[in-house]
């Protein structure tokens, strides 16, 4: 709904971003009804849910990714996005700030705030150079989230020695 709301600011600035919406529909059609009612439902294509290898190829050719989060944890979707050289404009919650970092790999905004999210959405919509610098810084970023990173940073953090079995 955050997104939604969103959207519907910026259709009322005269900027009519379209918005592709891919995976499960939780809310059971309710967010399509909420975007007809704001008057944007013709900027929604919801794929549904799709194959990962359809998803990441959607990635890839989406201008941004936007994870306006309430909650998150690690973030994936940001995650694989910047792998793919997309930007991300998402809510600053869970791990996502430890993933994106703001004017880096993507912008931040607070979560819950539509008007934030609108902005973010426009600026990355309207300013190629930016969108291309944070893609770049994205795909740098996500490089170095492996399994072998994640393992030598548990290492560390049980203070373990490298090289040493678990």
């Amino acid at each position: 709904d955050v997104m939604i709301f969103a959207w519907a600011l910026l259709a009322a600035r005269g900027l009519r971003l379209p918005l592709v919406l891919a995976g499960e529909d939780h809310s059971r059609g309710a967010l399509t009804r909420f975007a007809r009612r704001l008057k944007v439902a013709d900027l929604l294509s919801d794929l549904g849910r799709v194959p990962h290898r359809r998803l990441l190829a959607v990635m890839r050719a989406a201008q941004f990714l936007v994870l306006p989060s309430r909650e998150e944890g690690f973030g994936l979707a940001a995650c694989e996005s910047l792998a793919m050289g997309t930007p991300v404009v998402a809510s600053r919650v869970g791990g996502v700030p430890e993933l994106v970092r703001h004017g880096r790999e993507g912008l931040l905004v607070a979560p819950k705030n539509p008007a934030a999210l609108a902005r973010a959405a426009a600026r990355l919509w309207t300013d190629g150079v930016l969108r291309r610098r944070l893609g770049a810084g994205g795909r740098r970023r996500a490089a170095s989230f492996t399994w072998e990173a994640a393992a030598a940073a548990y290492a560390r953090a049980a203070g373990l020695k490298a090289g040493a079995r678990v």
